[in-house]
């Protein structure tokens, strides 16, 4: 089993690169992990709580059980779907998952864990200035989401970037691929070198790495 971790702050563009590989690799042979699905279930706090409850921080996600479902699934066995619902703050479970040839999870911390690094084949992060993680914000939170340009605003610069400066731009050292200006297929053309894969969308023939 491969295991890619992807990194980099909101906006950067973590899950199309995810979203890109498996569908380059194929989906009989990638399985995509979003560490979105591994925050805290805190469905029974008060609302006040809810509100201002801060996901980006690691406090808030769930390591433990992010590095134990990423090791059954490298060493072959199936964990619980996990699903965290960000209406109802709640985590659900749903459909077995099975493991594949290629693990992908994306998310804002995936490099920050030391045990999820020892997991990892291939460690990504992607460096995009903030004005265009900014721009991509609100194109998902006001176009997608239908937050007002204003609050999405108001989120980012007092909770979302100082967060990133905080804790996420140093990931860029446990990295072993830094992307900054590449475009998306030569990200993937680089991800697929590094771990020697080979190959095309319908079928797919493994090399691991033995560098």
């Amino acid at each position: 089993m491969i295991v890619i971790l992807i990194s980099g702050g909101s906006g950067s563009g973590k899950t199309t690169l995810a979203g890109l590989l498996c569908r380059y690799i194929g989906s009989e042979n990638c399985l995509f992990i979003s560490q979105d699905n591994y925050y805290f279930d805190i469905s029974k706090e008060s609302d006040s709580f809810k509100k201002h409850y801060n996901y980006d921080i690691p406090d808030a996600i769930d390591f433990e059980s992010l590095v134990n479902d990423v090791g059954i699934l490298k060493n072959g066995g199936a964990i619980k779907a996990r699903k965290y619902d960000f209406v109802s703050k709640e985590v659900r479970y749903n459909a077995f998952m099975i493991t594949k040839d290629v693990i992908v999870v994306e998310g804002l911390f995936s490099l920050y864990d030391e045990r999820l690094m020892k997991l990892s084949d291939c460690s990504i992060f992607i460096d995009v200035s903030v004005e265009v993680r900014l721009e991509r914000r609100l194109t998902r939170d006001v176009v997608e989401r239908g937050f007002q340009a204003s609050e999405v605003m108001k989120i980012f610069n007092d909770q979302v970037e100082p967060m990133y400066q905080k804790y996420i731009s140093n990931l860029a050292e446990r990295a072993v691929l830094i992307f900054k200006d590449e475009n998306l297929q030569q990200m993937v053309d680089r991800v697929l070198c590094f771990c020697k894969l080979s190959g095309g969308e319908k079928q797919y023939n493994w090399n691991l790495c033995n560098d």
